[in-house]
């Protein structure tokens, strides 16, 4: 009797640790997918390449516009715009994330900060971006930015 339940404990033990497999890959799945939105926004490289980080139903709520932009084109548009600062950077804070079946989010807090007039602007700002993974790796269907509010 000891021997089945030792072996019902340890099979346990082992589904559970293979459970929790898929999930811990997500989780760095997901964080590679935020980093390659900081180093692709920061590249110099315009806007294709962060756009096409976007999945083409994907809503973004943007930082610096007040409307939220729902096509690829406005996407585009956006960050036509906003890659136009000099030396733009996104640099995280901290994140959290959470996994659900085939995707999940990271929020968290990162700083924009770029130059302009021969000074650096930095703008702090909170973040859930929301990834599902595709055939074609890991977009993002929904971004969520805004400046963080003043404390109390």
């Amino acid at each position: 009797m000891r021997i089945k339940s030792f072996i019902a404990v340890v099979s346990l033990i082992i589904g559970l640790a293979v459970a929790e497999a898929p999930a811990r890959g997500a989780e760095a799945d997901i964080h590679a997918a935020l980093q390659r939105w900081i180093e692709t926004l920061g590249s110099g490289k315009g806007e294709a390449p962060i756009a096409a980080l976007y999945a083409p139903e994907a809503i973004l709520l943007s930082t610096f516009d007040p409307k939220p932009l729902e096509t690829p084109a406005e996407i585009t548009a956006y960050f036509h715009k906003l890659t136009q600062n000099p030396n733009l950077k996104a640099t995280v804070q901290t994140e959290k994330i959470q996994t659900f079946a085939d995707g999940g989010a990271d929020s968290g807090l990162y700083t924009f900060s770029y130059t302009k007039d021969g000074k650096e602007v930095r703008v702090p700002a909170r973040f859930t971006f929301v990834f599902h993974r595709t055939p074609a790796g890991w977009l993002i269907v929904s971004h969520h930015s805004s400046v963080v509010p003043p404390g109390p």
